[in-house]
């Protein structure tokens, strides 16, 4: 099944899930300069695209000063993570599902016509990238062209960190997954960690998002 293009997706490992809910997403660069939180995180990310990321600049900023999330479950990282020889499981995703409109209106937003890596790709100041989206590829579950896994990697960069507040559900691929991930939250000390662990937005989505 496609995204909805009110929704944004980020995508992490079980065991980062309880730092997520208890701190928020963290930037990349925002999460090394937080020695405490980043010990207990691990990162899905491919090496090679993170360094490419790493020198890219915007308005001043790192794109590693920003929280990237995407319009796109299916996501050609995803298949790269799950499907190749040695890959995680899909059972190893968590996907937290936001809403577009709450995110674009927060100050120092970007947003892109494709994956922000791409030379080819265009950069655009809150919500302008949406004329520009290729949505058609967006809902394309398959993306075997360059241009089209470019494409389907359209972004919105949110600044710094996303607050937990923005959450609207945590997805697991699974029954088993879903049980880690609500042990994980169980065992944070915020209650308000706890209670997403027994709220009925924490869900197995399997299909959805995987």
């Amino acid at each position: 099944m496609a995204a909805m293009k009110h929704n944004l997706y980020y995508m992490a490992p079980p065991a980062n899930v309880r730092s997520i809910a208890t701190h928020g997403i963290l930037a990349f660069n925002l999460l090394r300069q937080n020695p405490r939180i980043a010990s207990g995180s691990s990162s899905i990310a491919d090496p090679f695209v993170n360094a490419r990321r790493e020198r890219l600049v915007l308005s001043g900023k790192s794109v590693h000063d920003y929280v990237p999330l995407y319009w796109a479950t299916h996501t050609p990282m995803q298949y790269v993570r799950t499907m190749k020889p040695g890959g995680l499981s899909p059972g190893k995703l968590v996907c937290f599902v936001m809403d577009a409109d709450e995110l674009l209106a927060l100050p120092g937003v970007l947003t892109t016509d494709g994956n922000a890596a791409s030379d080819e790709t265009q950069f655009y100041h809150g919500a302008g990238a949406l004329a520009a989206i290729d949505w058609t590829i967006v809902a394309t579950s398959n993306c075997f062209s360059k241009e089209y896994k470019r494409k389907k990697c359209a972004e919105v960069l949110v600044p710094d960190c996303i607050a937990r507040s923005y959450f609207r559900a945590i997805c697991c691929y699974d029954e088993a997954a879903l049980v880690l991930v609500r042990w994980e939250l169980i065992a944070s000390d915020d209650a308000e960690v706890q209670r997403m662990a027994q709220s009925s937005t924490t869900q197995v989505a399997r299909g959805l998002h995987y």
